[in-house]
């Protein structure tokens, strides 16, 4: 637990980093309230992005790594999201893996790889598919979404409406 913690932490110090540090070249960093990368447009290349709102309905080549209030993505990611924000919202379609932190958490949308989560309120609903592993830490988790490998979570409350195709470990009030 304690080792998953302190990877989770490294994680958010590495994402606030790169946030705060990244070069800012044409399209490299976005820093404004708003944030929108449209359905047409093709980002290649890490997106780094900070504001009170972002949504990613376009394509991105590479990582993405977001801080804002609410984050939206319903577009396509061939690499890693790695996003911290107050309402974080997944529909589209992420390649590999996602490690999000915020109070609500809403993923019907595909991850390829493992889901790594911190929040208050995490919705797996029956429209998502996780390719591997989930790690959670949430007040409230509802999986109704099949999850290809382990679940790994600890929860005051949890509703399991879905298949895990491995084991299901954790500490769970109800």
């Amino acid at each position: 637990m304690l080792r998953w913690f302190s990877s989770f932490a490294a994680v958010l110090f590495l994402l606030f980093s790169c946030a705060l540090y990244a070069e800012d070249s044409e399209n490299a960093m976005k820093q404004d309230p708003v944030i929108v990368l449209s359905s047409q447009e093709v980002h290649n290349g890490d997106f780094f992005a900070v504001g009170r709102s972002i949504e990613i309905s376009g394509t991105v080549h590479g990582d993405v790594y977001a801080i804002g209030g609410q984050i939206i993505i319903d577009g396509i990611v061939e690499g890693d999201v790695l996003a911290v924000g107050g309402s974080i919202a997944i529909s589209g379609r992420i390649s590999q893996n996602c490690r999000l932190a915020g109070a609500q958490l809403l993923v019907n949308g595909a991850i390829g790889g493992n889901l790594s989560v911190l929040g208050a309120n995490l919705q797996l609903l029956s429209t998502a598919s996780l390719g591997e592993n989930l790690v959670a830490a949430s007040a409230m988790i509802d999986t109704a979404a099949p999850i290809g490998g382990d679940a790994t979570v600890i929860a005051a409350n949890m509703r399991v409406s879905s298949y895990i195709h491995q084991n299901l470990q954790g500490y769970i009030g109800k």
